[in-house]
């Protein structure tokens, strides 16, 4: 009989163990910030638009904002690694550094927790003496947490570096950022758009929707329809169907729009 209890605990044991990695394991899994996540998705589809096939891989962006955060980090002592951006960032970084494919760039371990290789880049730039180590040393965290880079996109058969490859897709003049409120109000390029990414403070009706919001409580979305008594829009990628964003909430609460100017002219052929 006392065997038989001991077997049972030991049962309970490994089971109530593993339920609890299990758990926190899922919530330590970050998702992606919400204003690349977003704008990802929306140069994807702003290409598929025209017919064009392609994909963007976030991680390559988020490598990119982790290493410029440690350079700011390592000047300033009292900040923090934070996964805080825009969108108009992403555009910014493509112009700059370029894009790789989802294919090219992923983490080679699988699940990425964001927030954990946030606060390992802090670390390895609080442990160095100089920018350059710091540098370095974040550059070879995020090397083992999510991969190396390549040195060339290989798609449809031809190769580019990713600055070929981003400006193949995208300038940065081909899309405006518009971060005051424009005559007419925000919902006004919105509406003439069709498909935006919308900035700001998440409504209270997504915030379970598997939408990350930074510290600030701030996180982007992508605009990609419009109801037809125009008093909401359709939202993209939340986790749950039918998301919408009502207009009144963006005309309240949004602190910039990233949108193709040329989109409006388009839709009306």
């Amino acid at each position: 009989m006392k065997q038989f209890f001991n077997i049972f605990v030991a049962i309970f044991v490994i089971f109530f163990i593993g339920c609890s990695k299990s758990s926190r394991g899922d919530a330590a899994v970050s998702a992606m910030p919400s204003w690349i996540g977003a704008t990802v998705s929306f140069l994807e589809n702003e290409r598929r638009y025209i017919g064009d096939s392609i994909t963007l891989s976030p991680y390559y962006f988020l490598r990119l904002h982790l290493l410029s955060e440690a350079r700011r980090c390592f000047s300033d002592k009292d900040s923090h690694v934070t996964l805080s951006g825009t969108p108009q960032q992403v555009l910014q970084m493509m112009s700059r550094h370029g894009a790789l494919t989802e294919n090219a760039y992923h983490p080679r371990h699988g699940r990425l927790s964001h927030a954990v290789l946030a606060r390992k880049v802090e670390t390895a730039v609080r442990s160095s003496r100089t920018e350059a180590e710091a540098l370095q040393r974040a550059a070879d965290v995020v090397d083992e947490e999510i991969d190396y880079l390549p040195r060339m996109v290989f798609l449809f058969g031809a190769e580019y570096t990713p600055l070929e490859y981003a400006h193949s897709i995208a300038l940065e003049s081909d899309y405006r950022w518009i971060d005051h409120e424009p005559q007419g109000g925000w919902t006004s390029p919105v509406l003439q758009a069709g498909h935006a990414v919308w900035y700001g403070s998440l409504p209270h009706s997504l915030r379970k929707a598997h939408i990350a919001a930074d510290e600030h409580g701030m996180a982007a979305l992508e605009i990609v329809g419009v109801s037809p008594d125009g008093r909401s829009f359709q939202i993209a990628d939340t986790g749950s169907t039918g998301s919408t964003i009502p207009t009144e909430w963006i005309e309240k609460h949004t602190r910039g729009v990233l949108l193709n100017p040329n989109r409006s002219s388009d839709r009306g052929k």
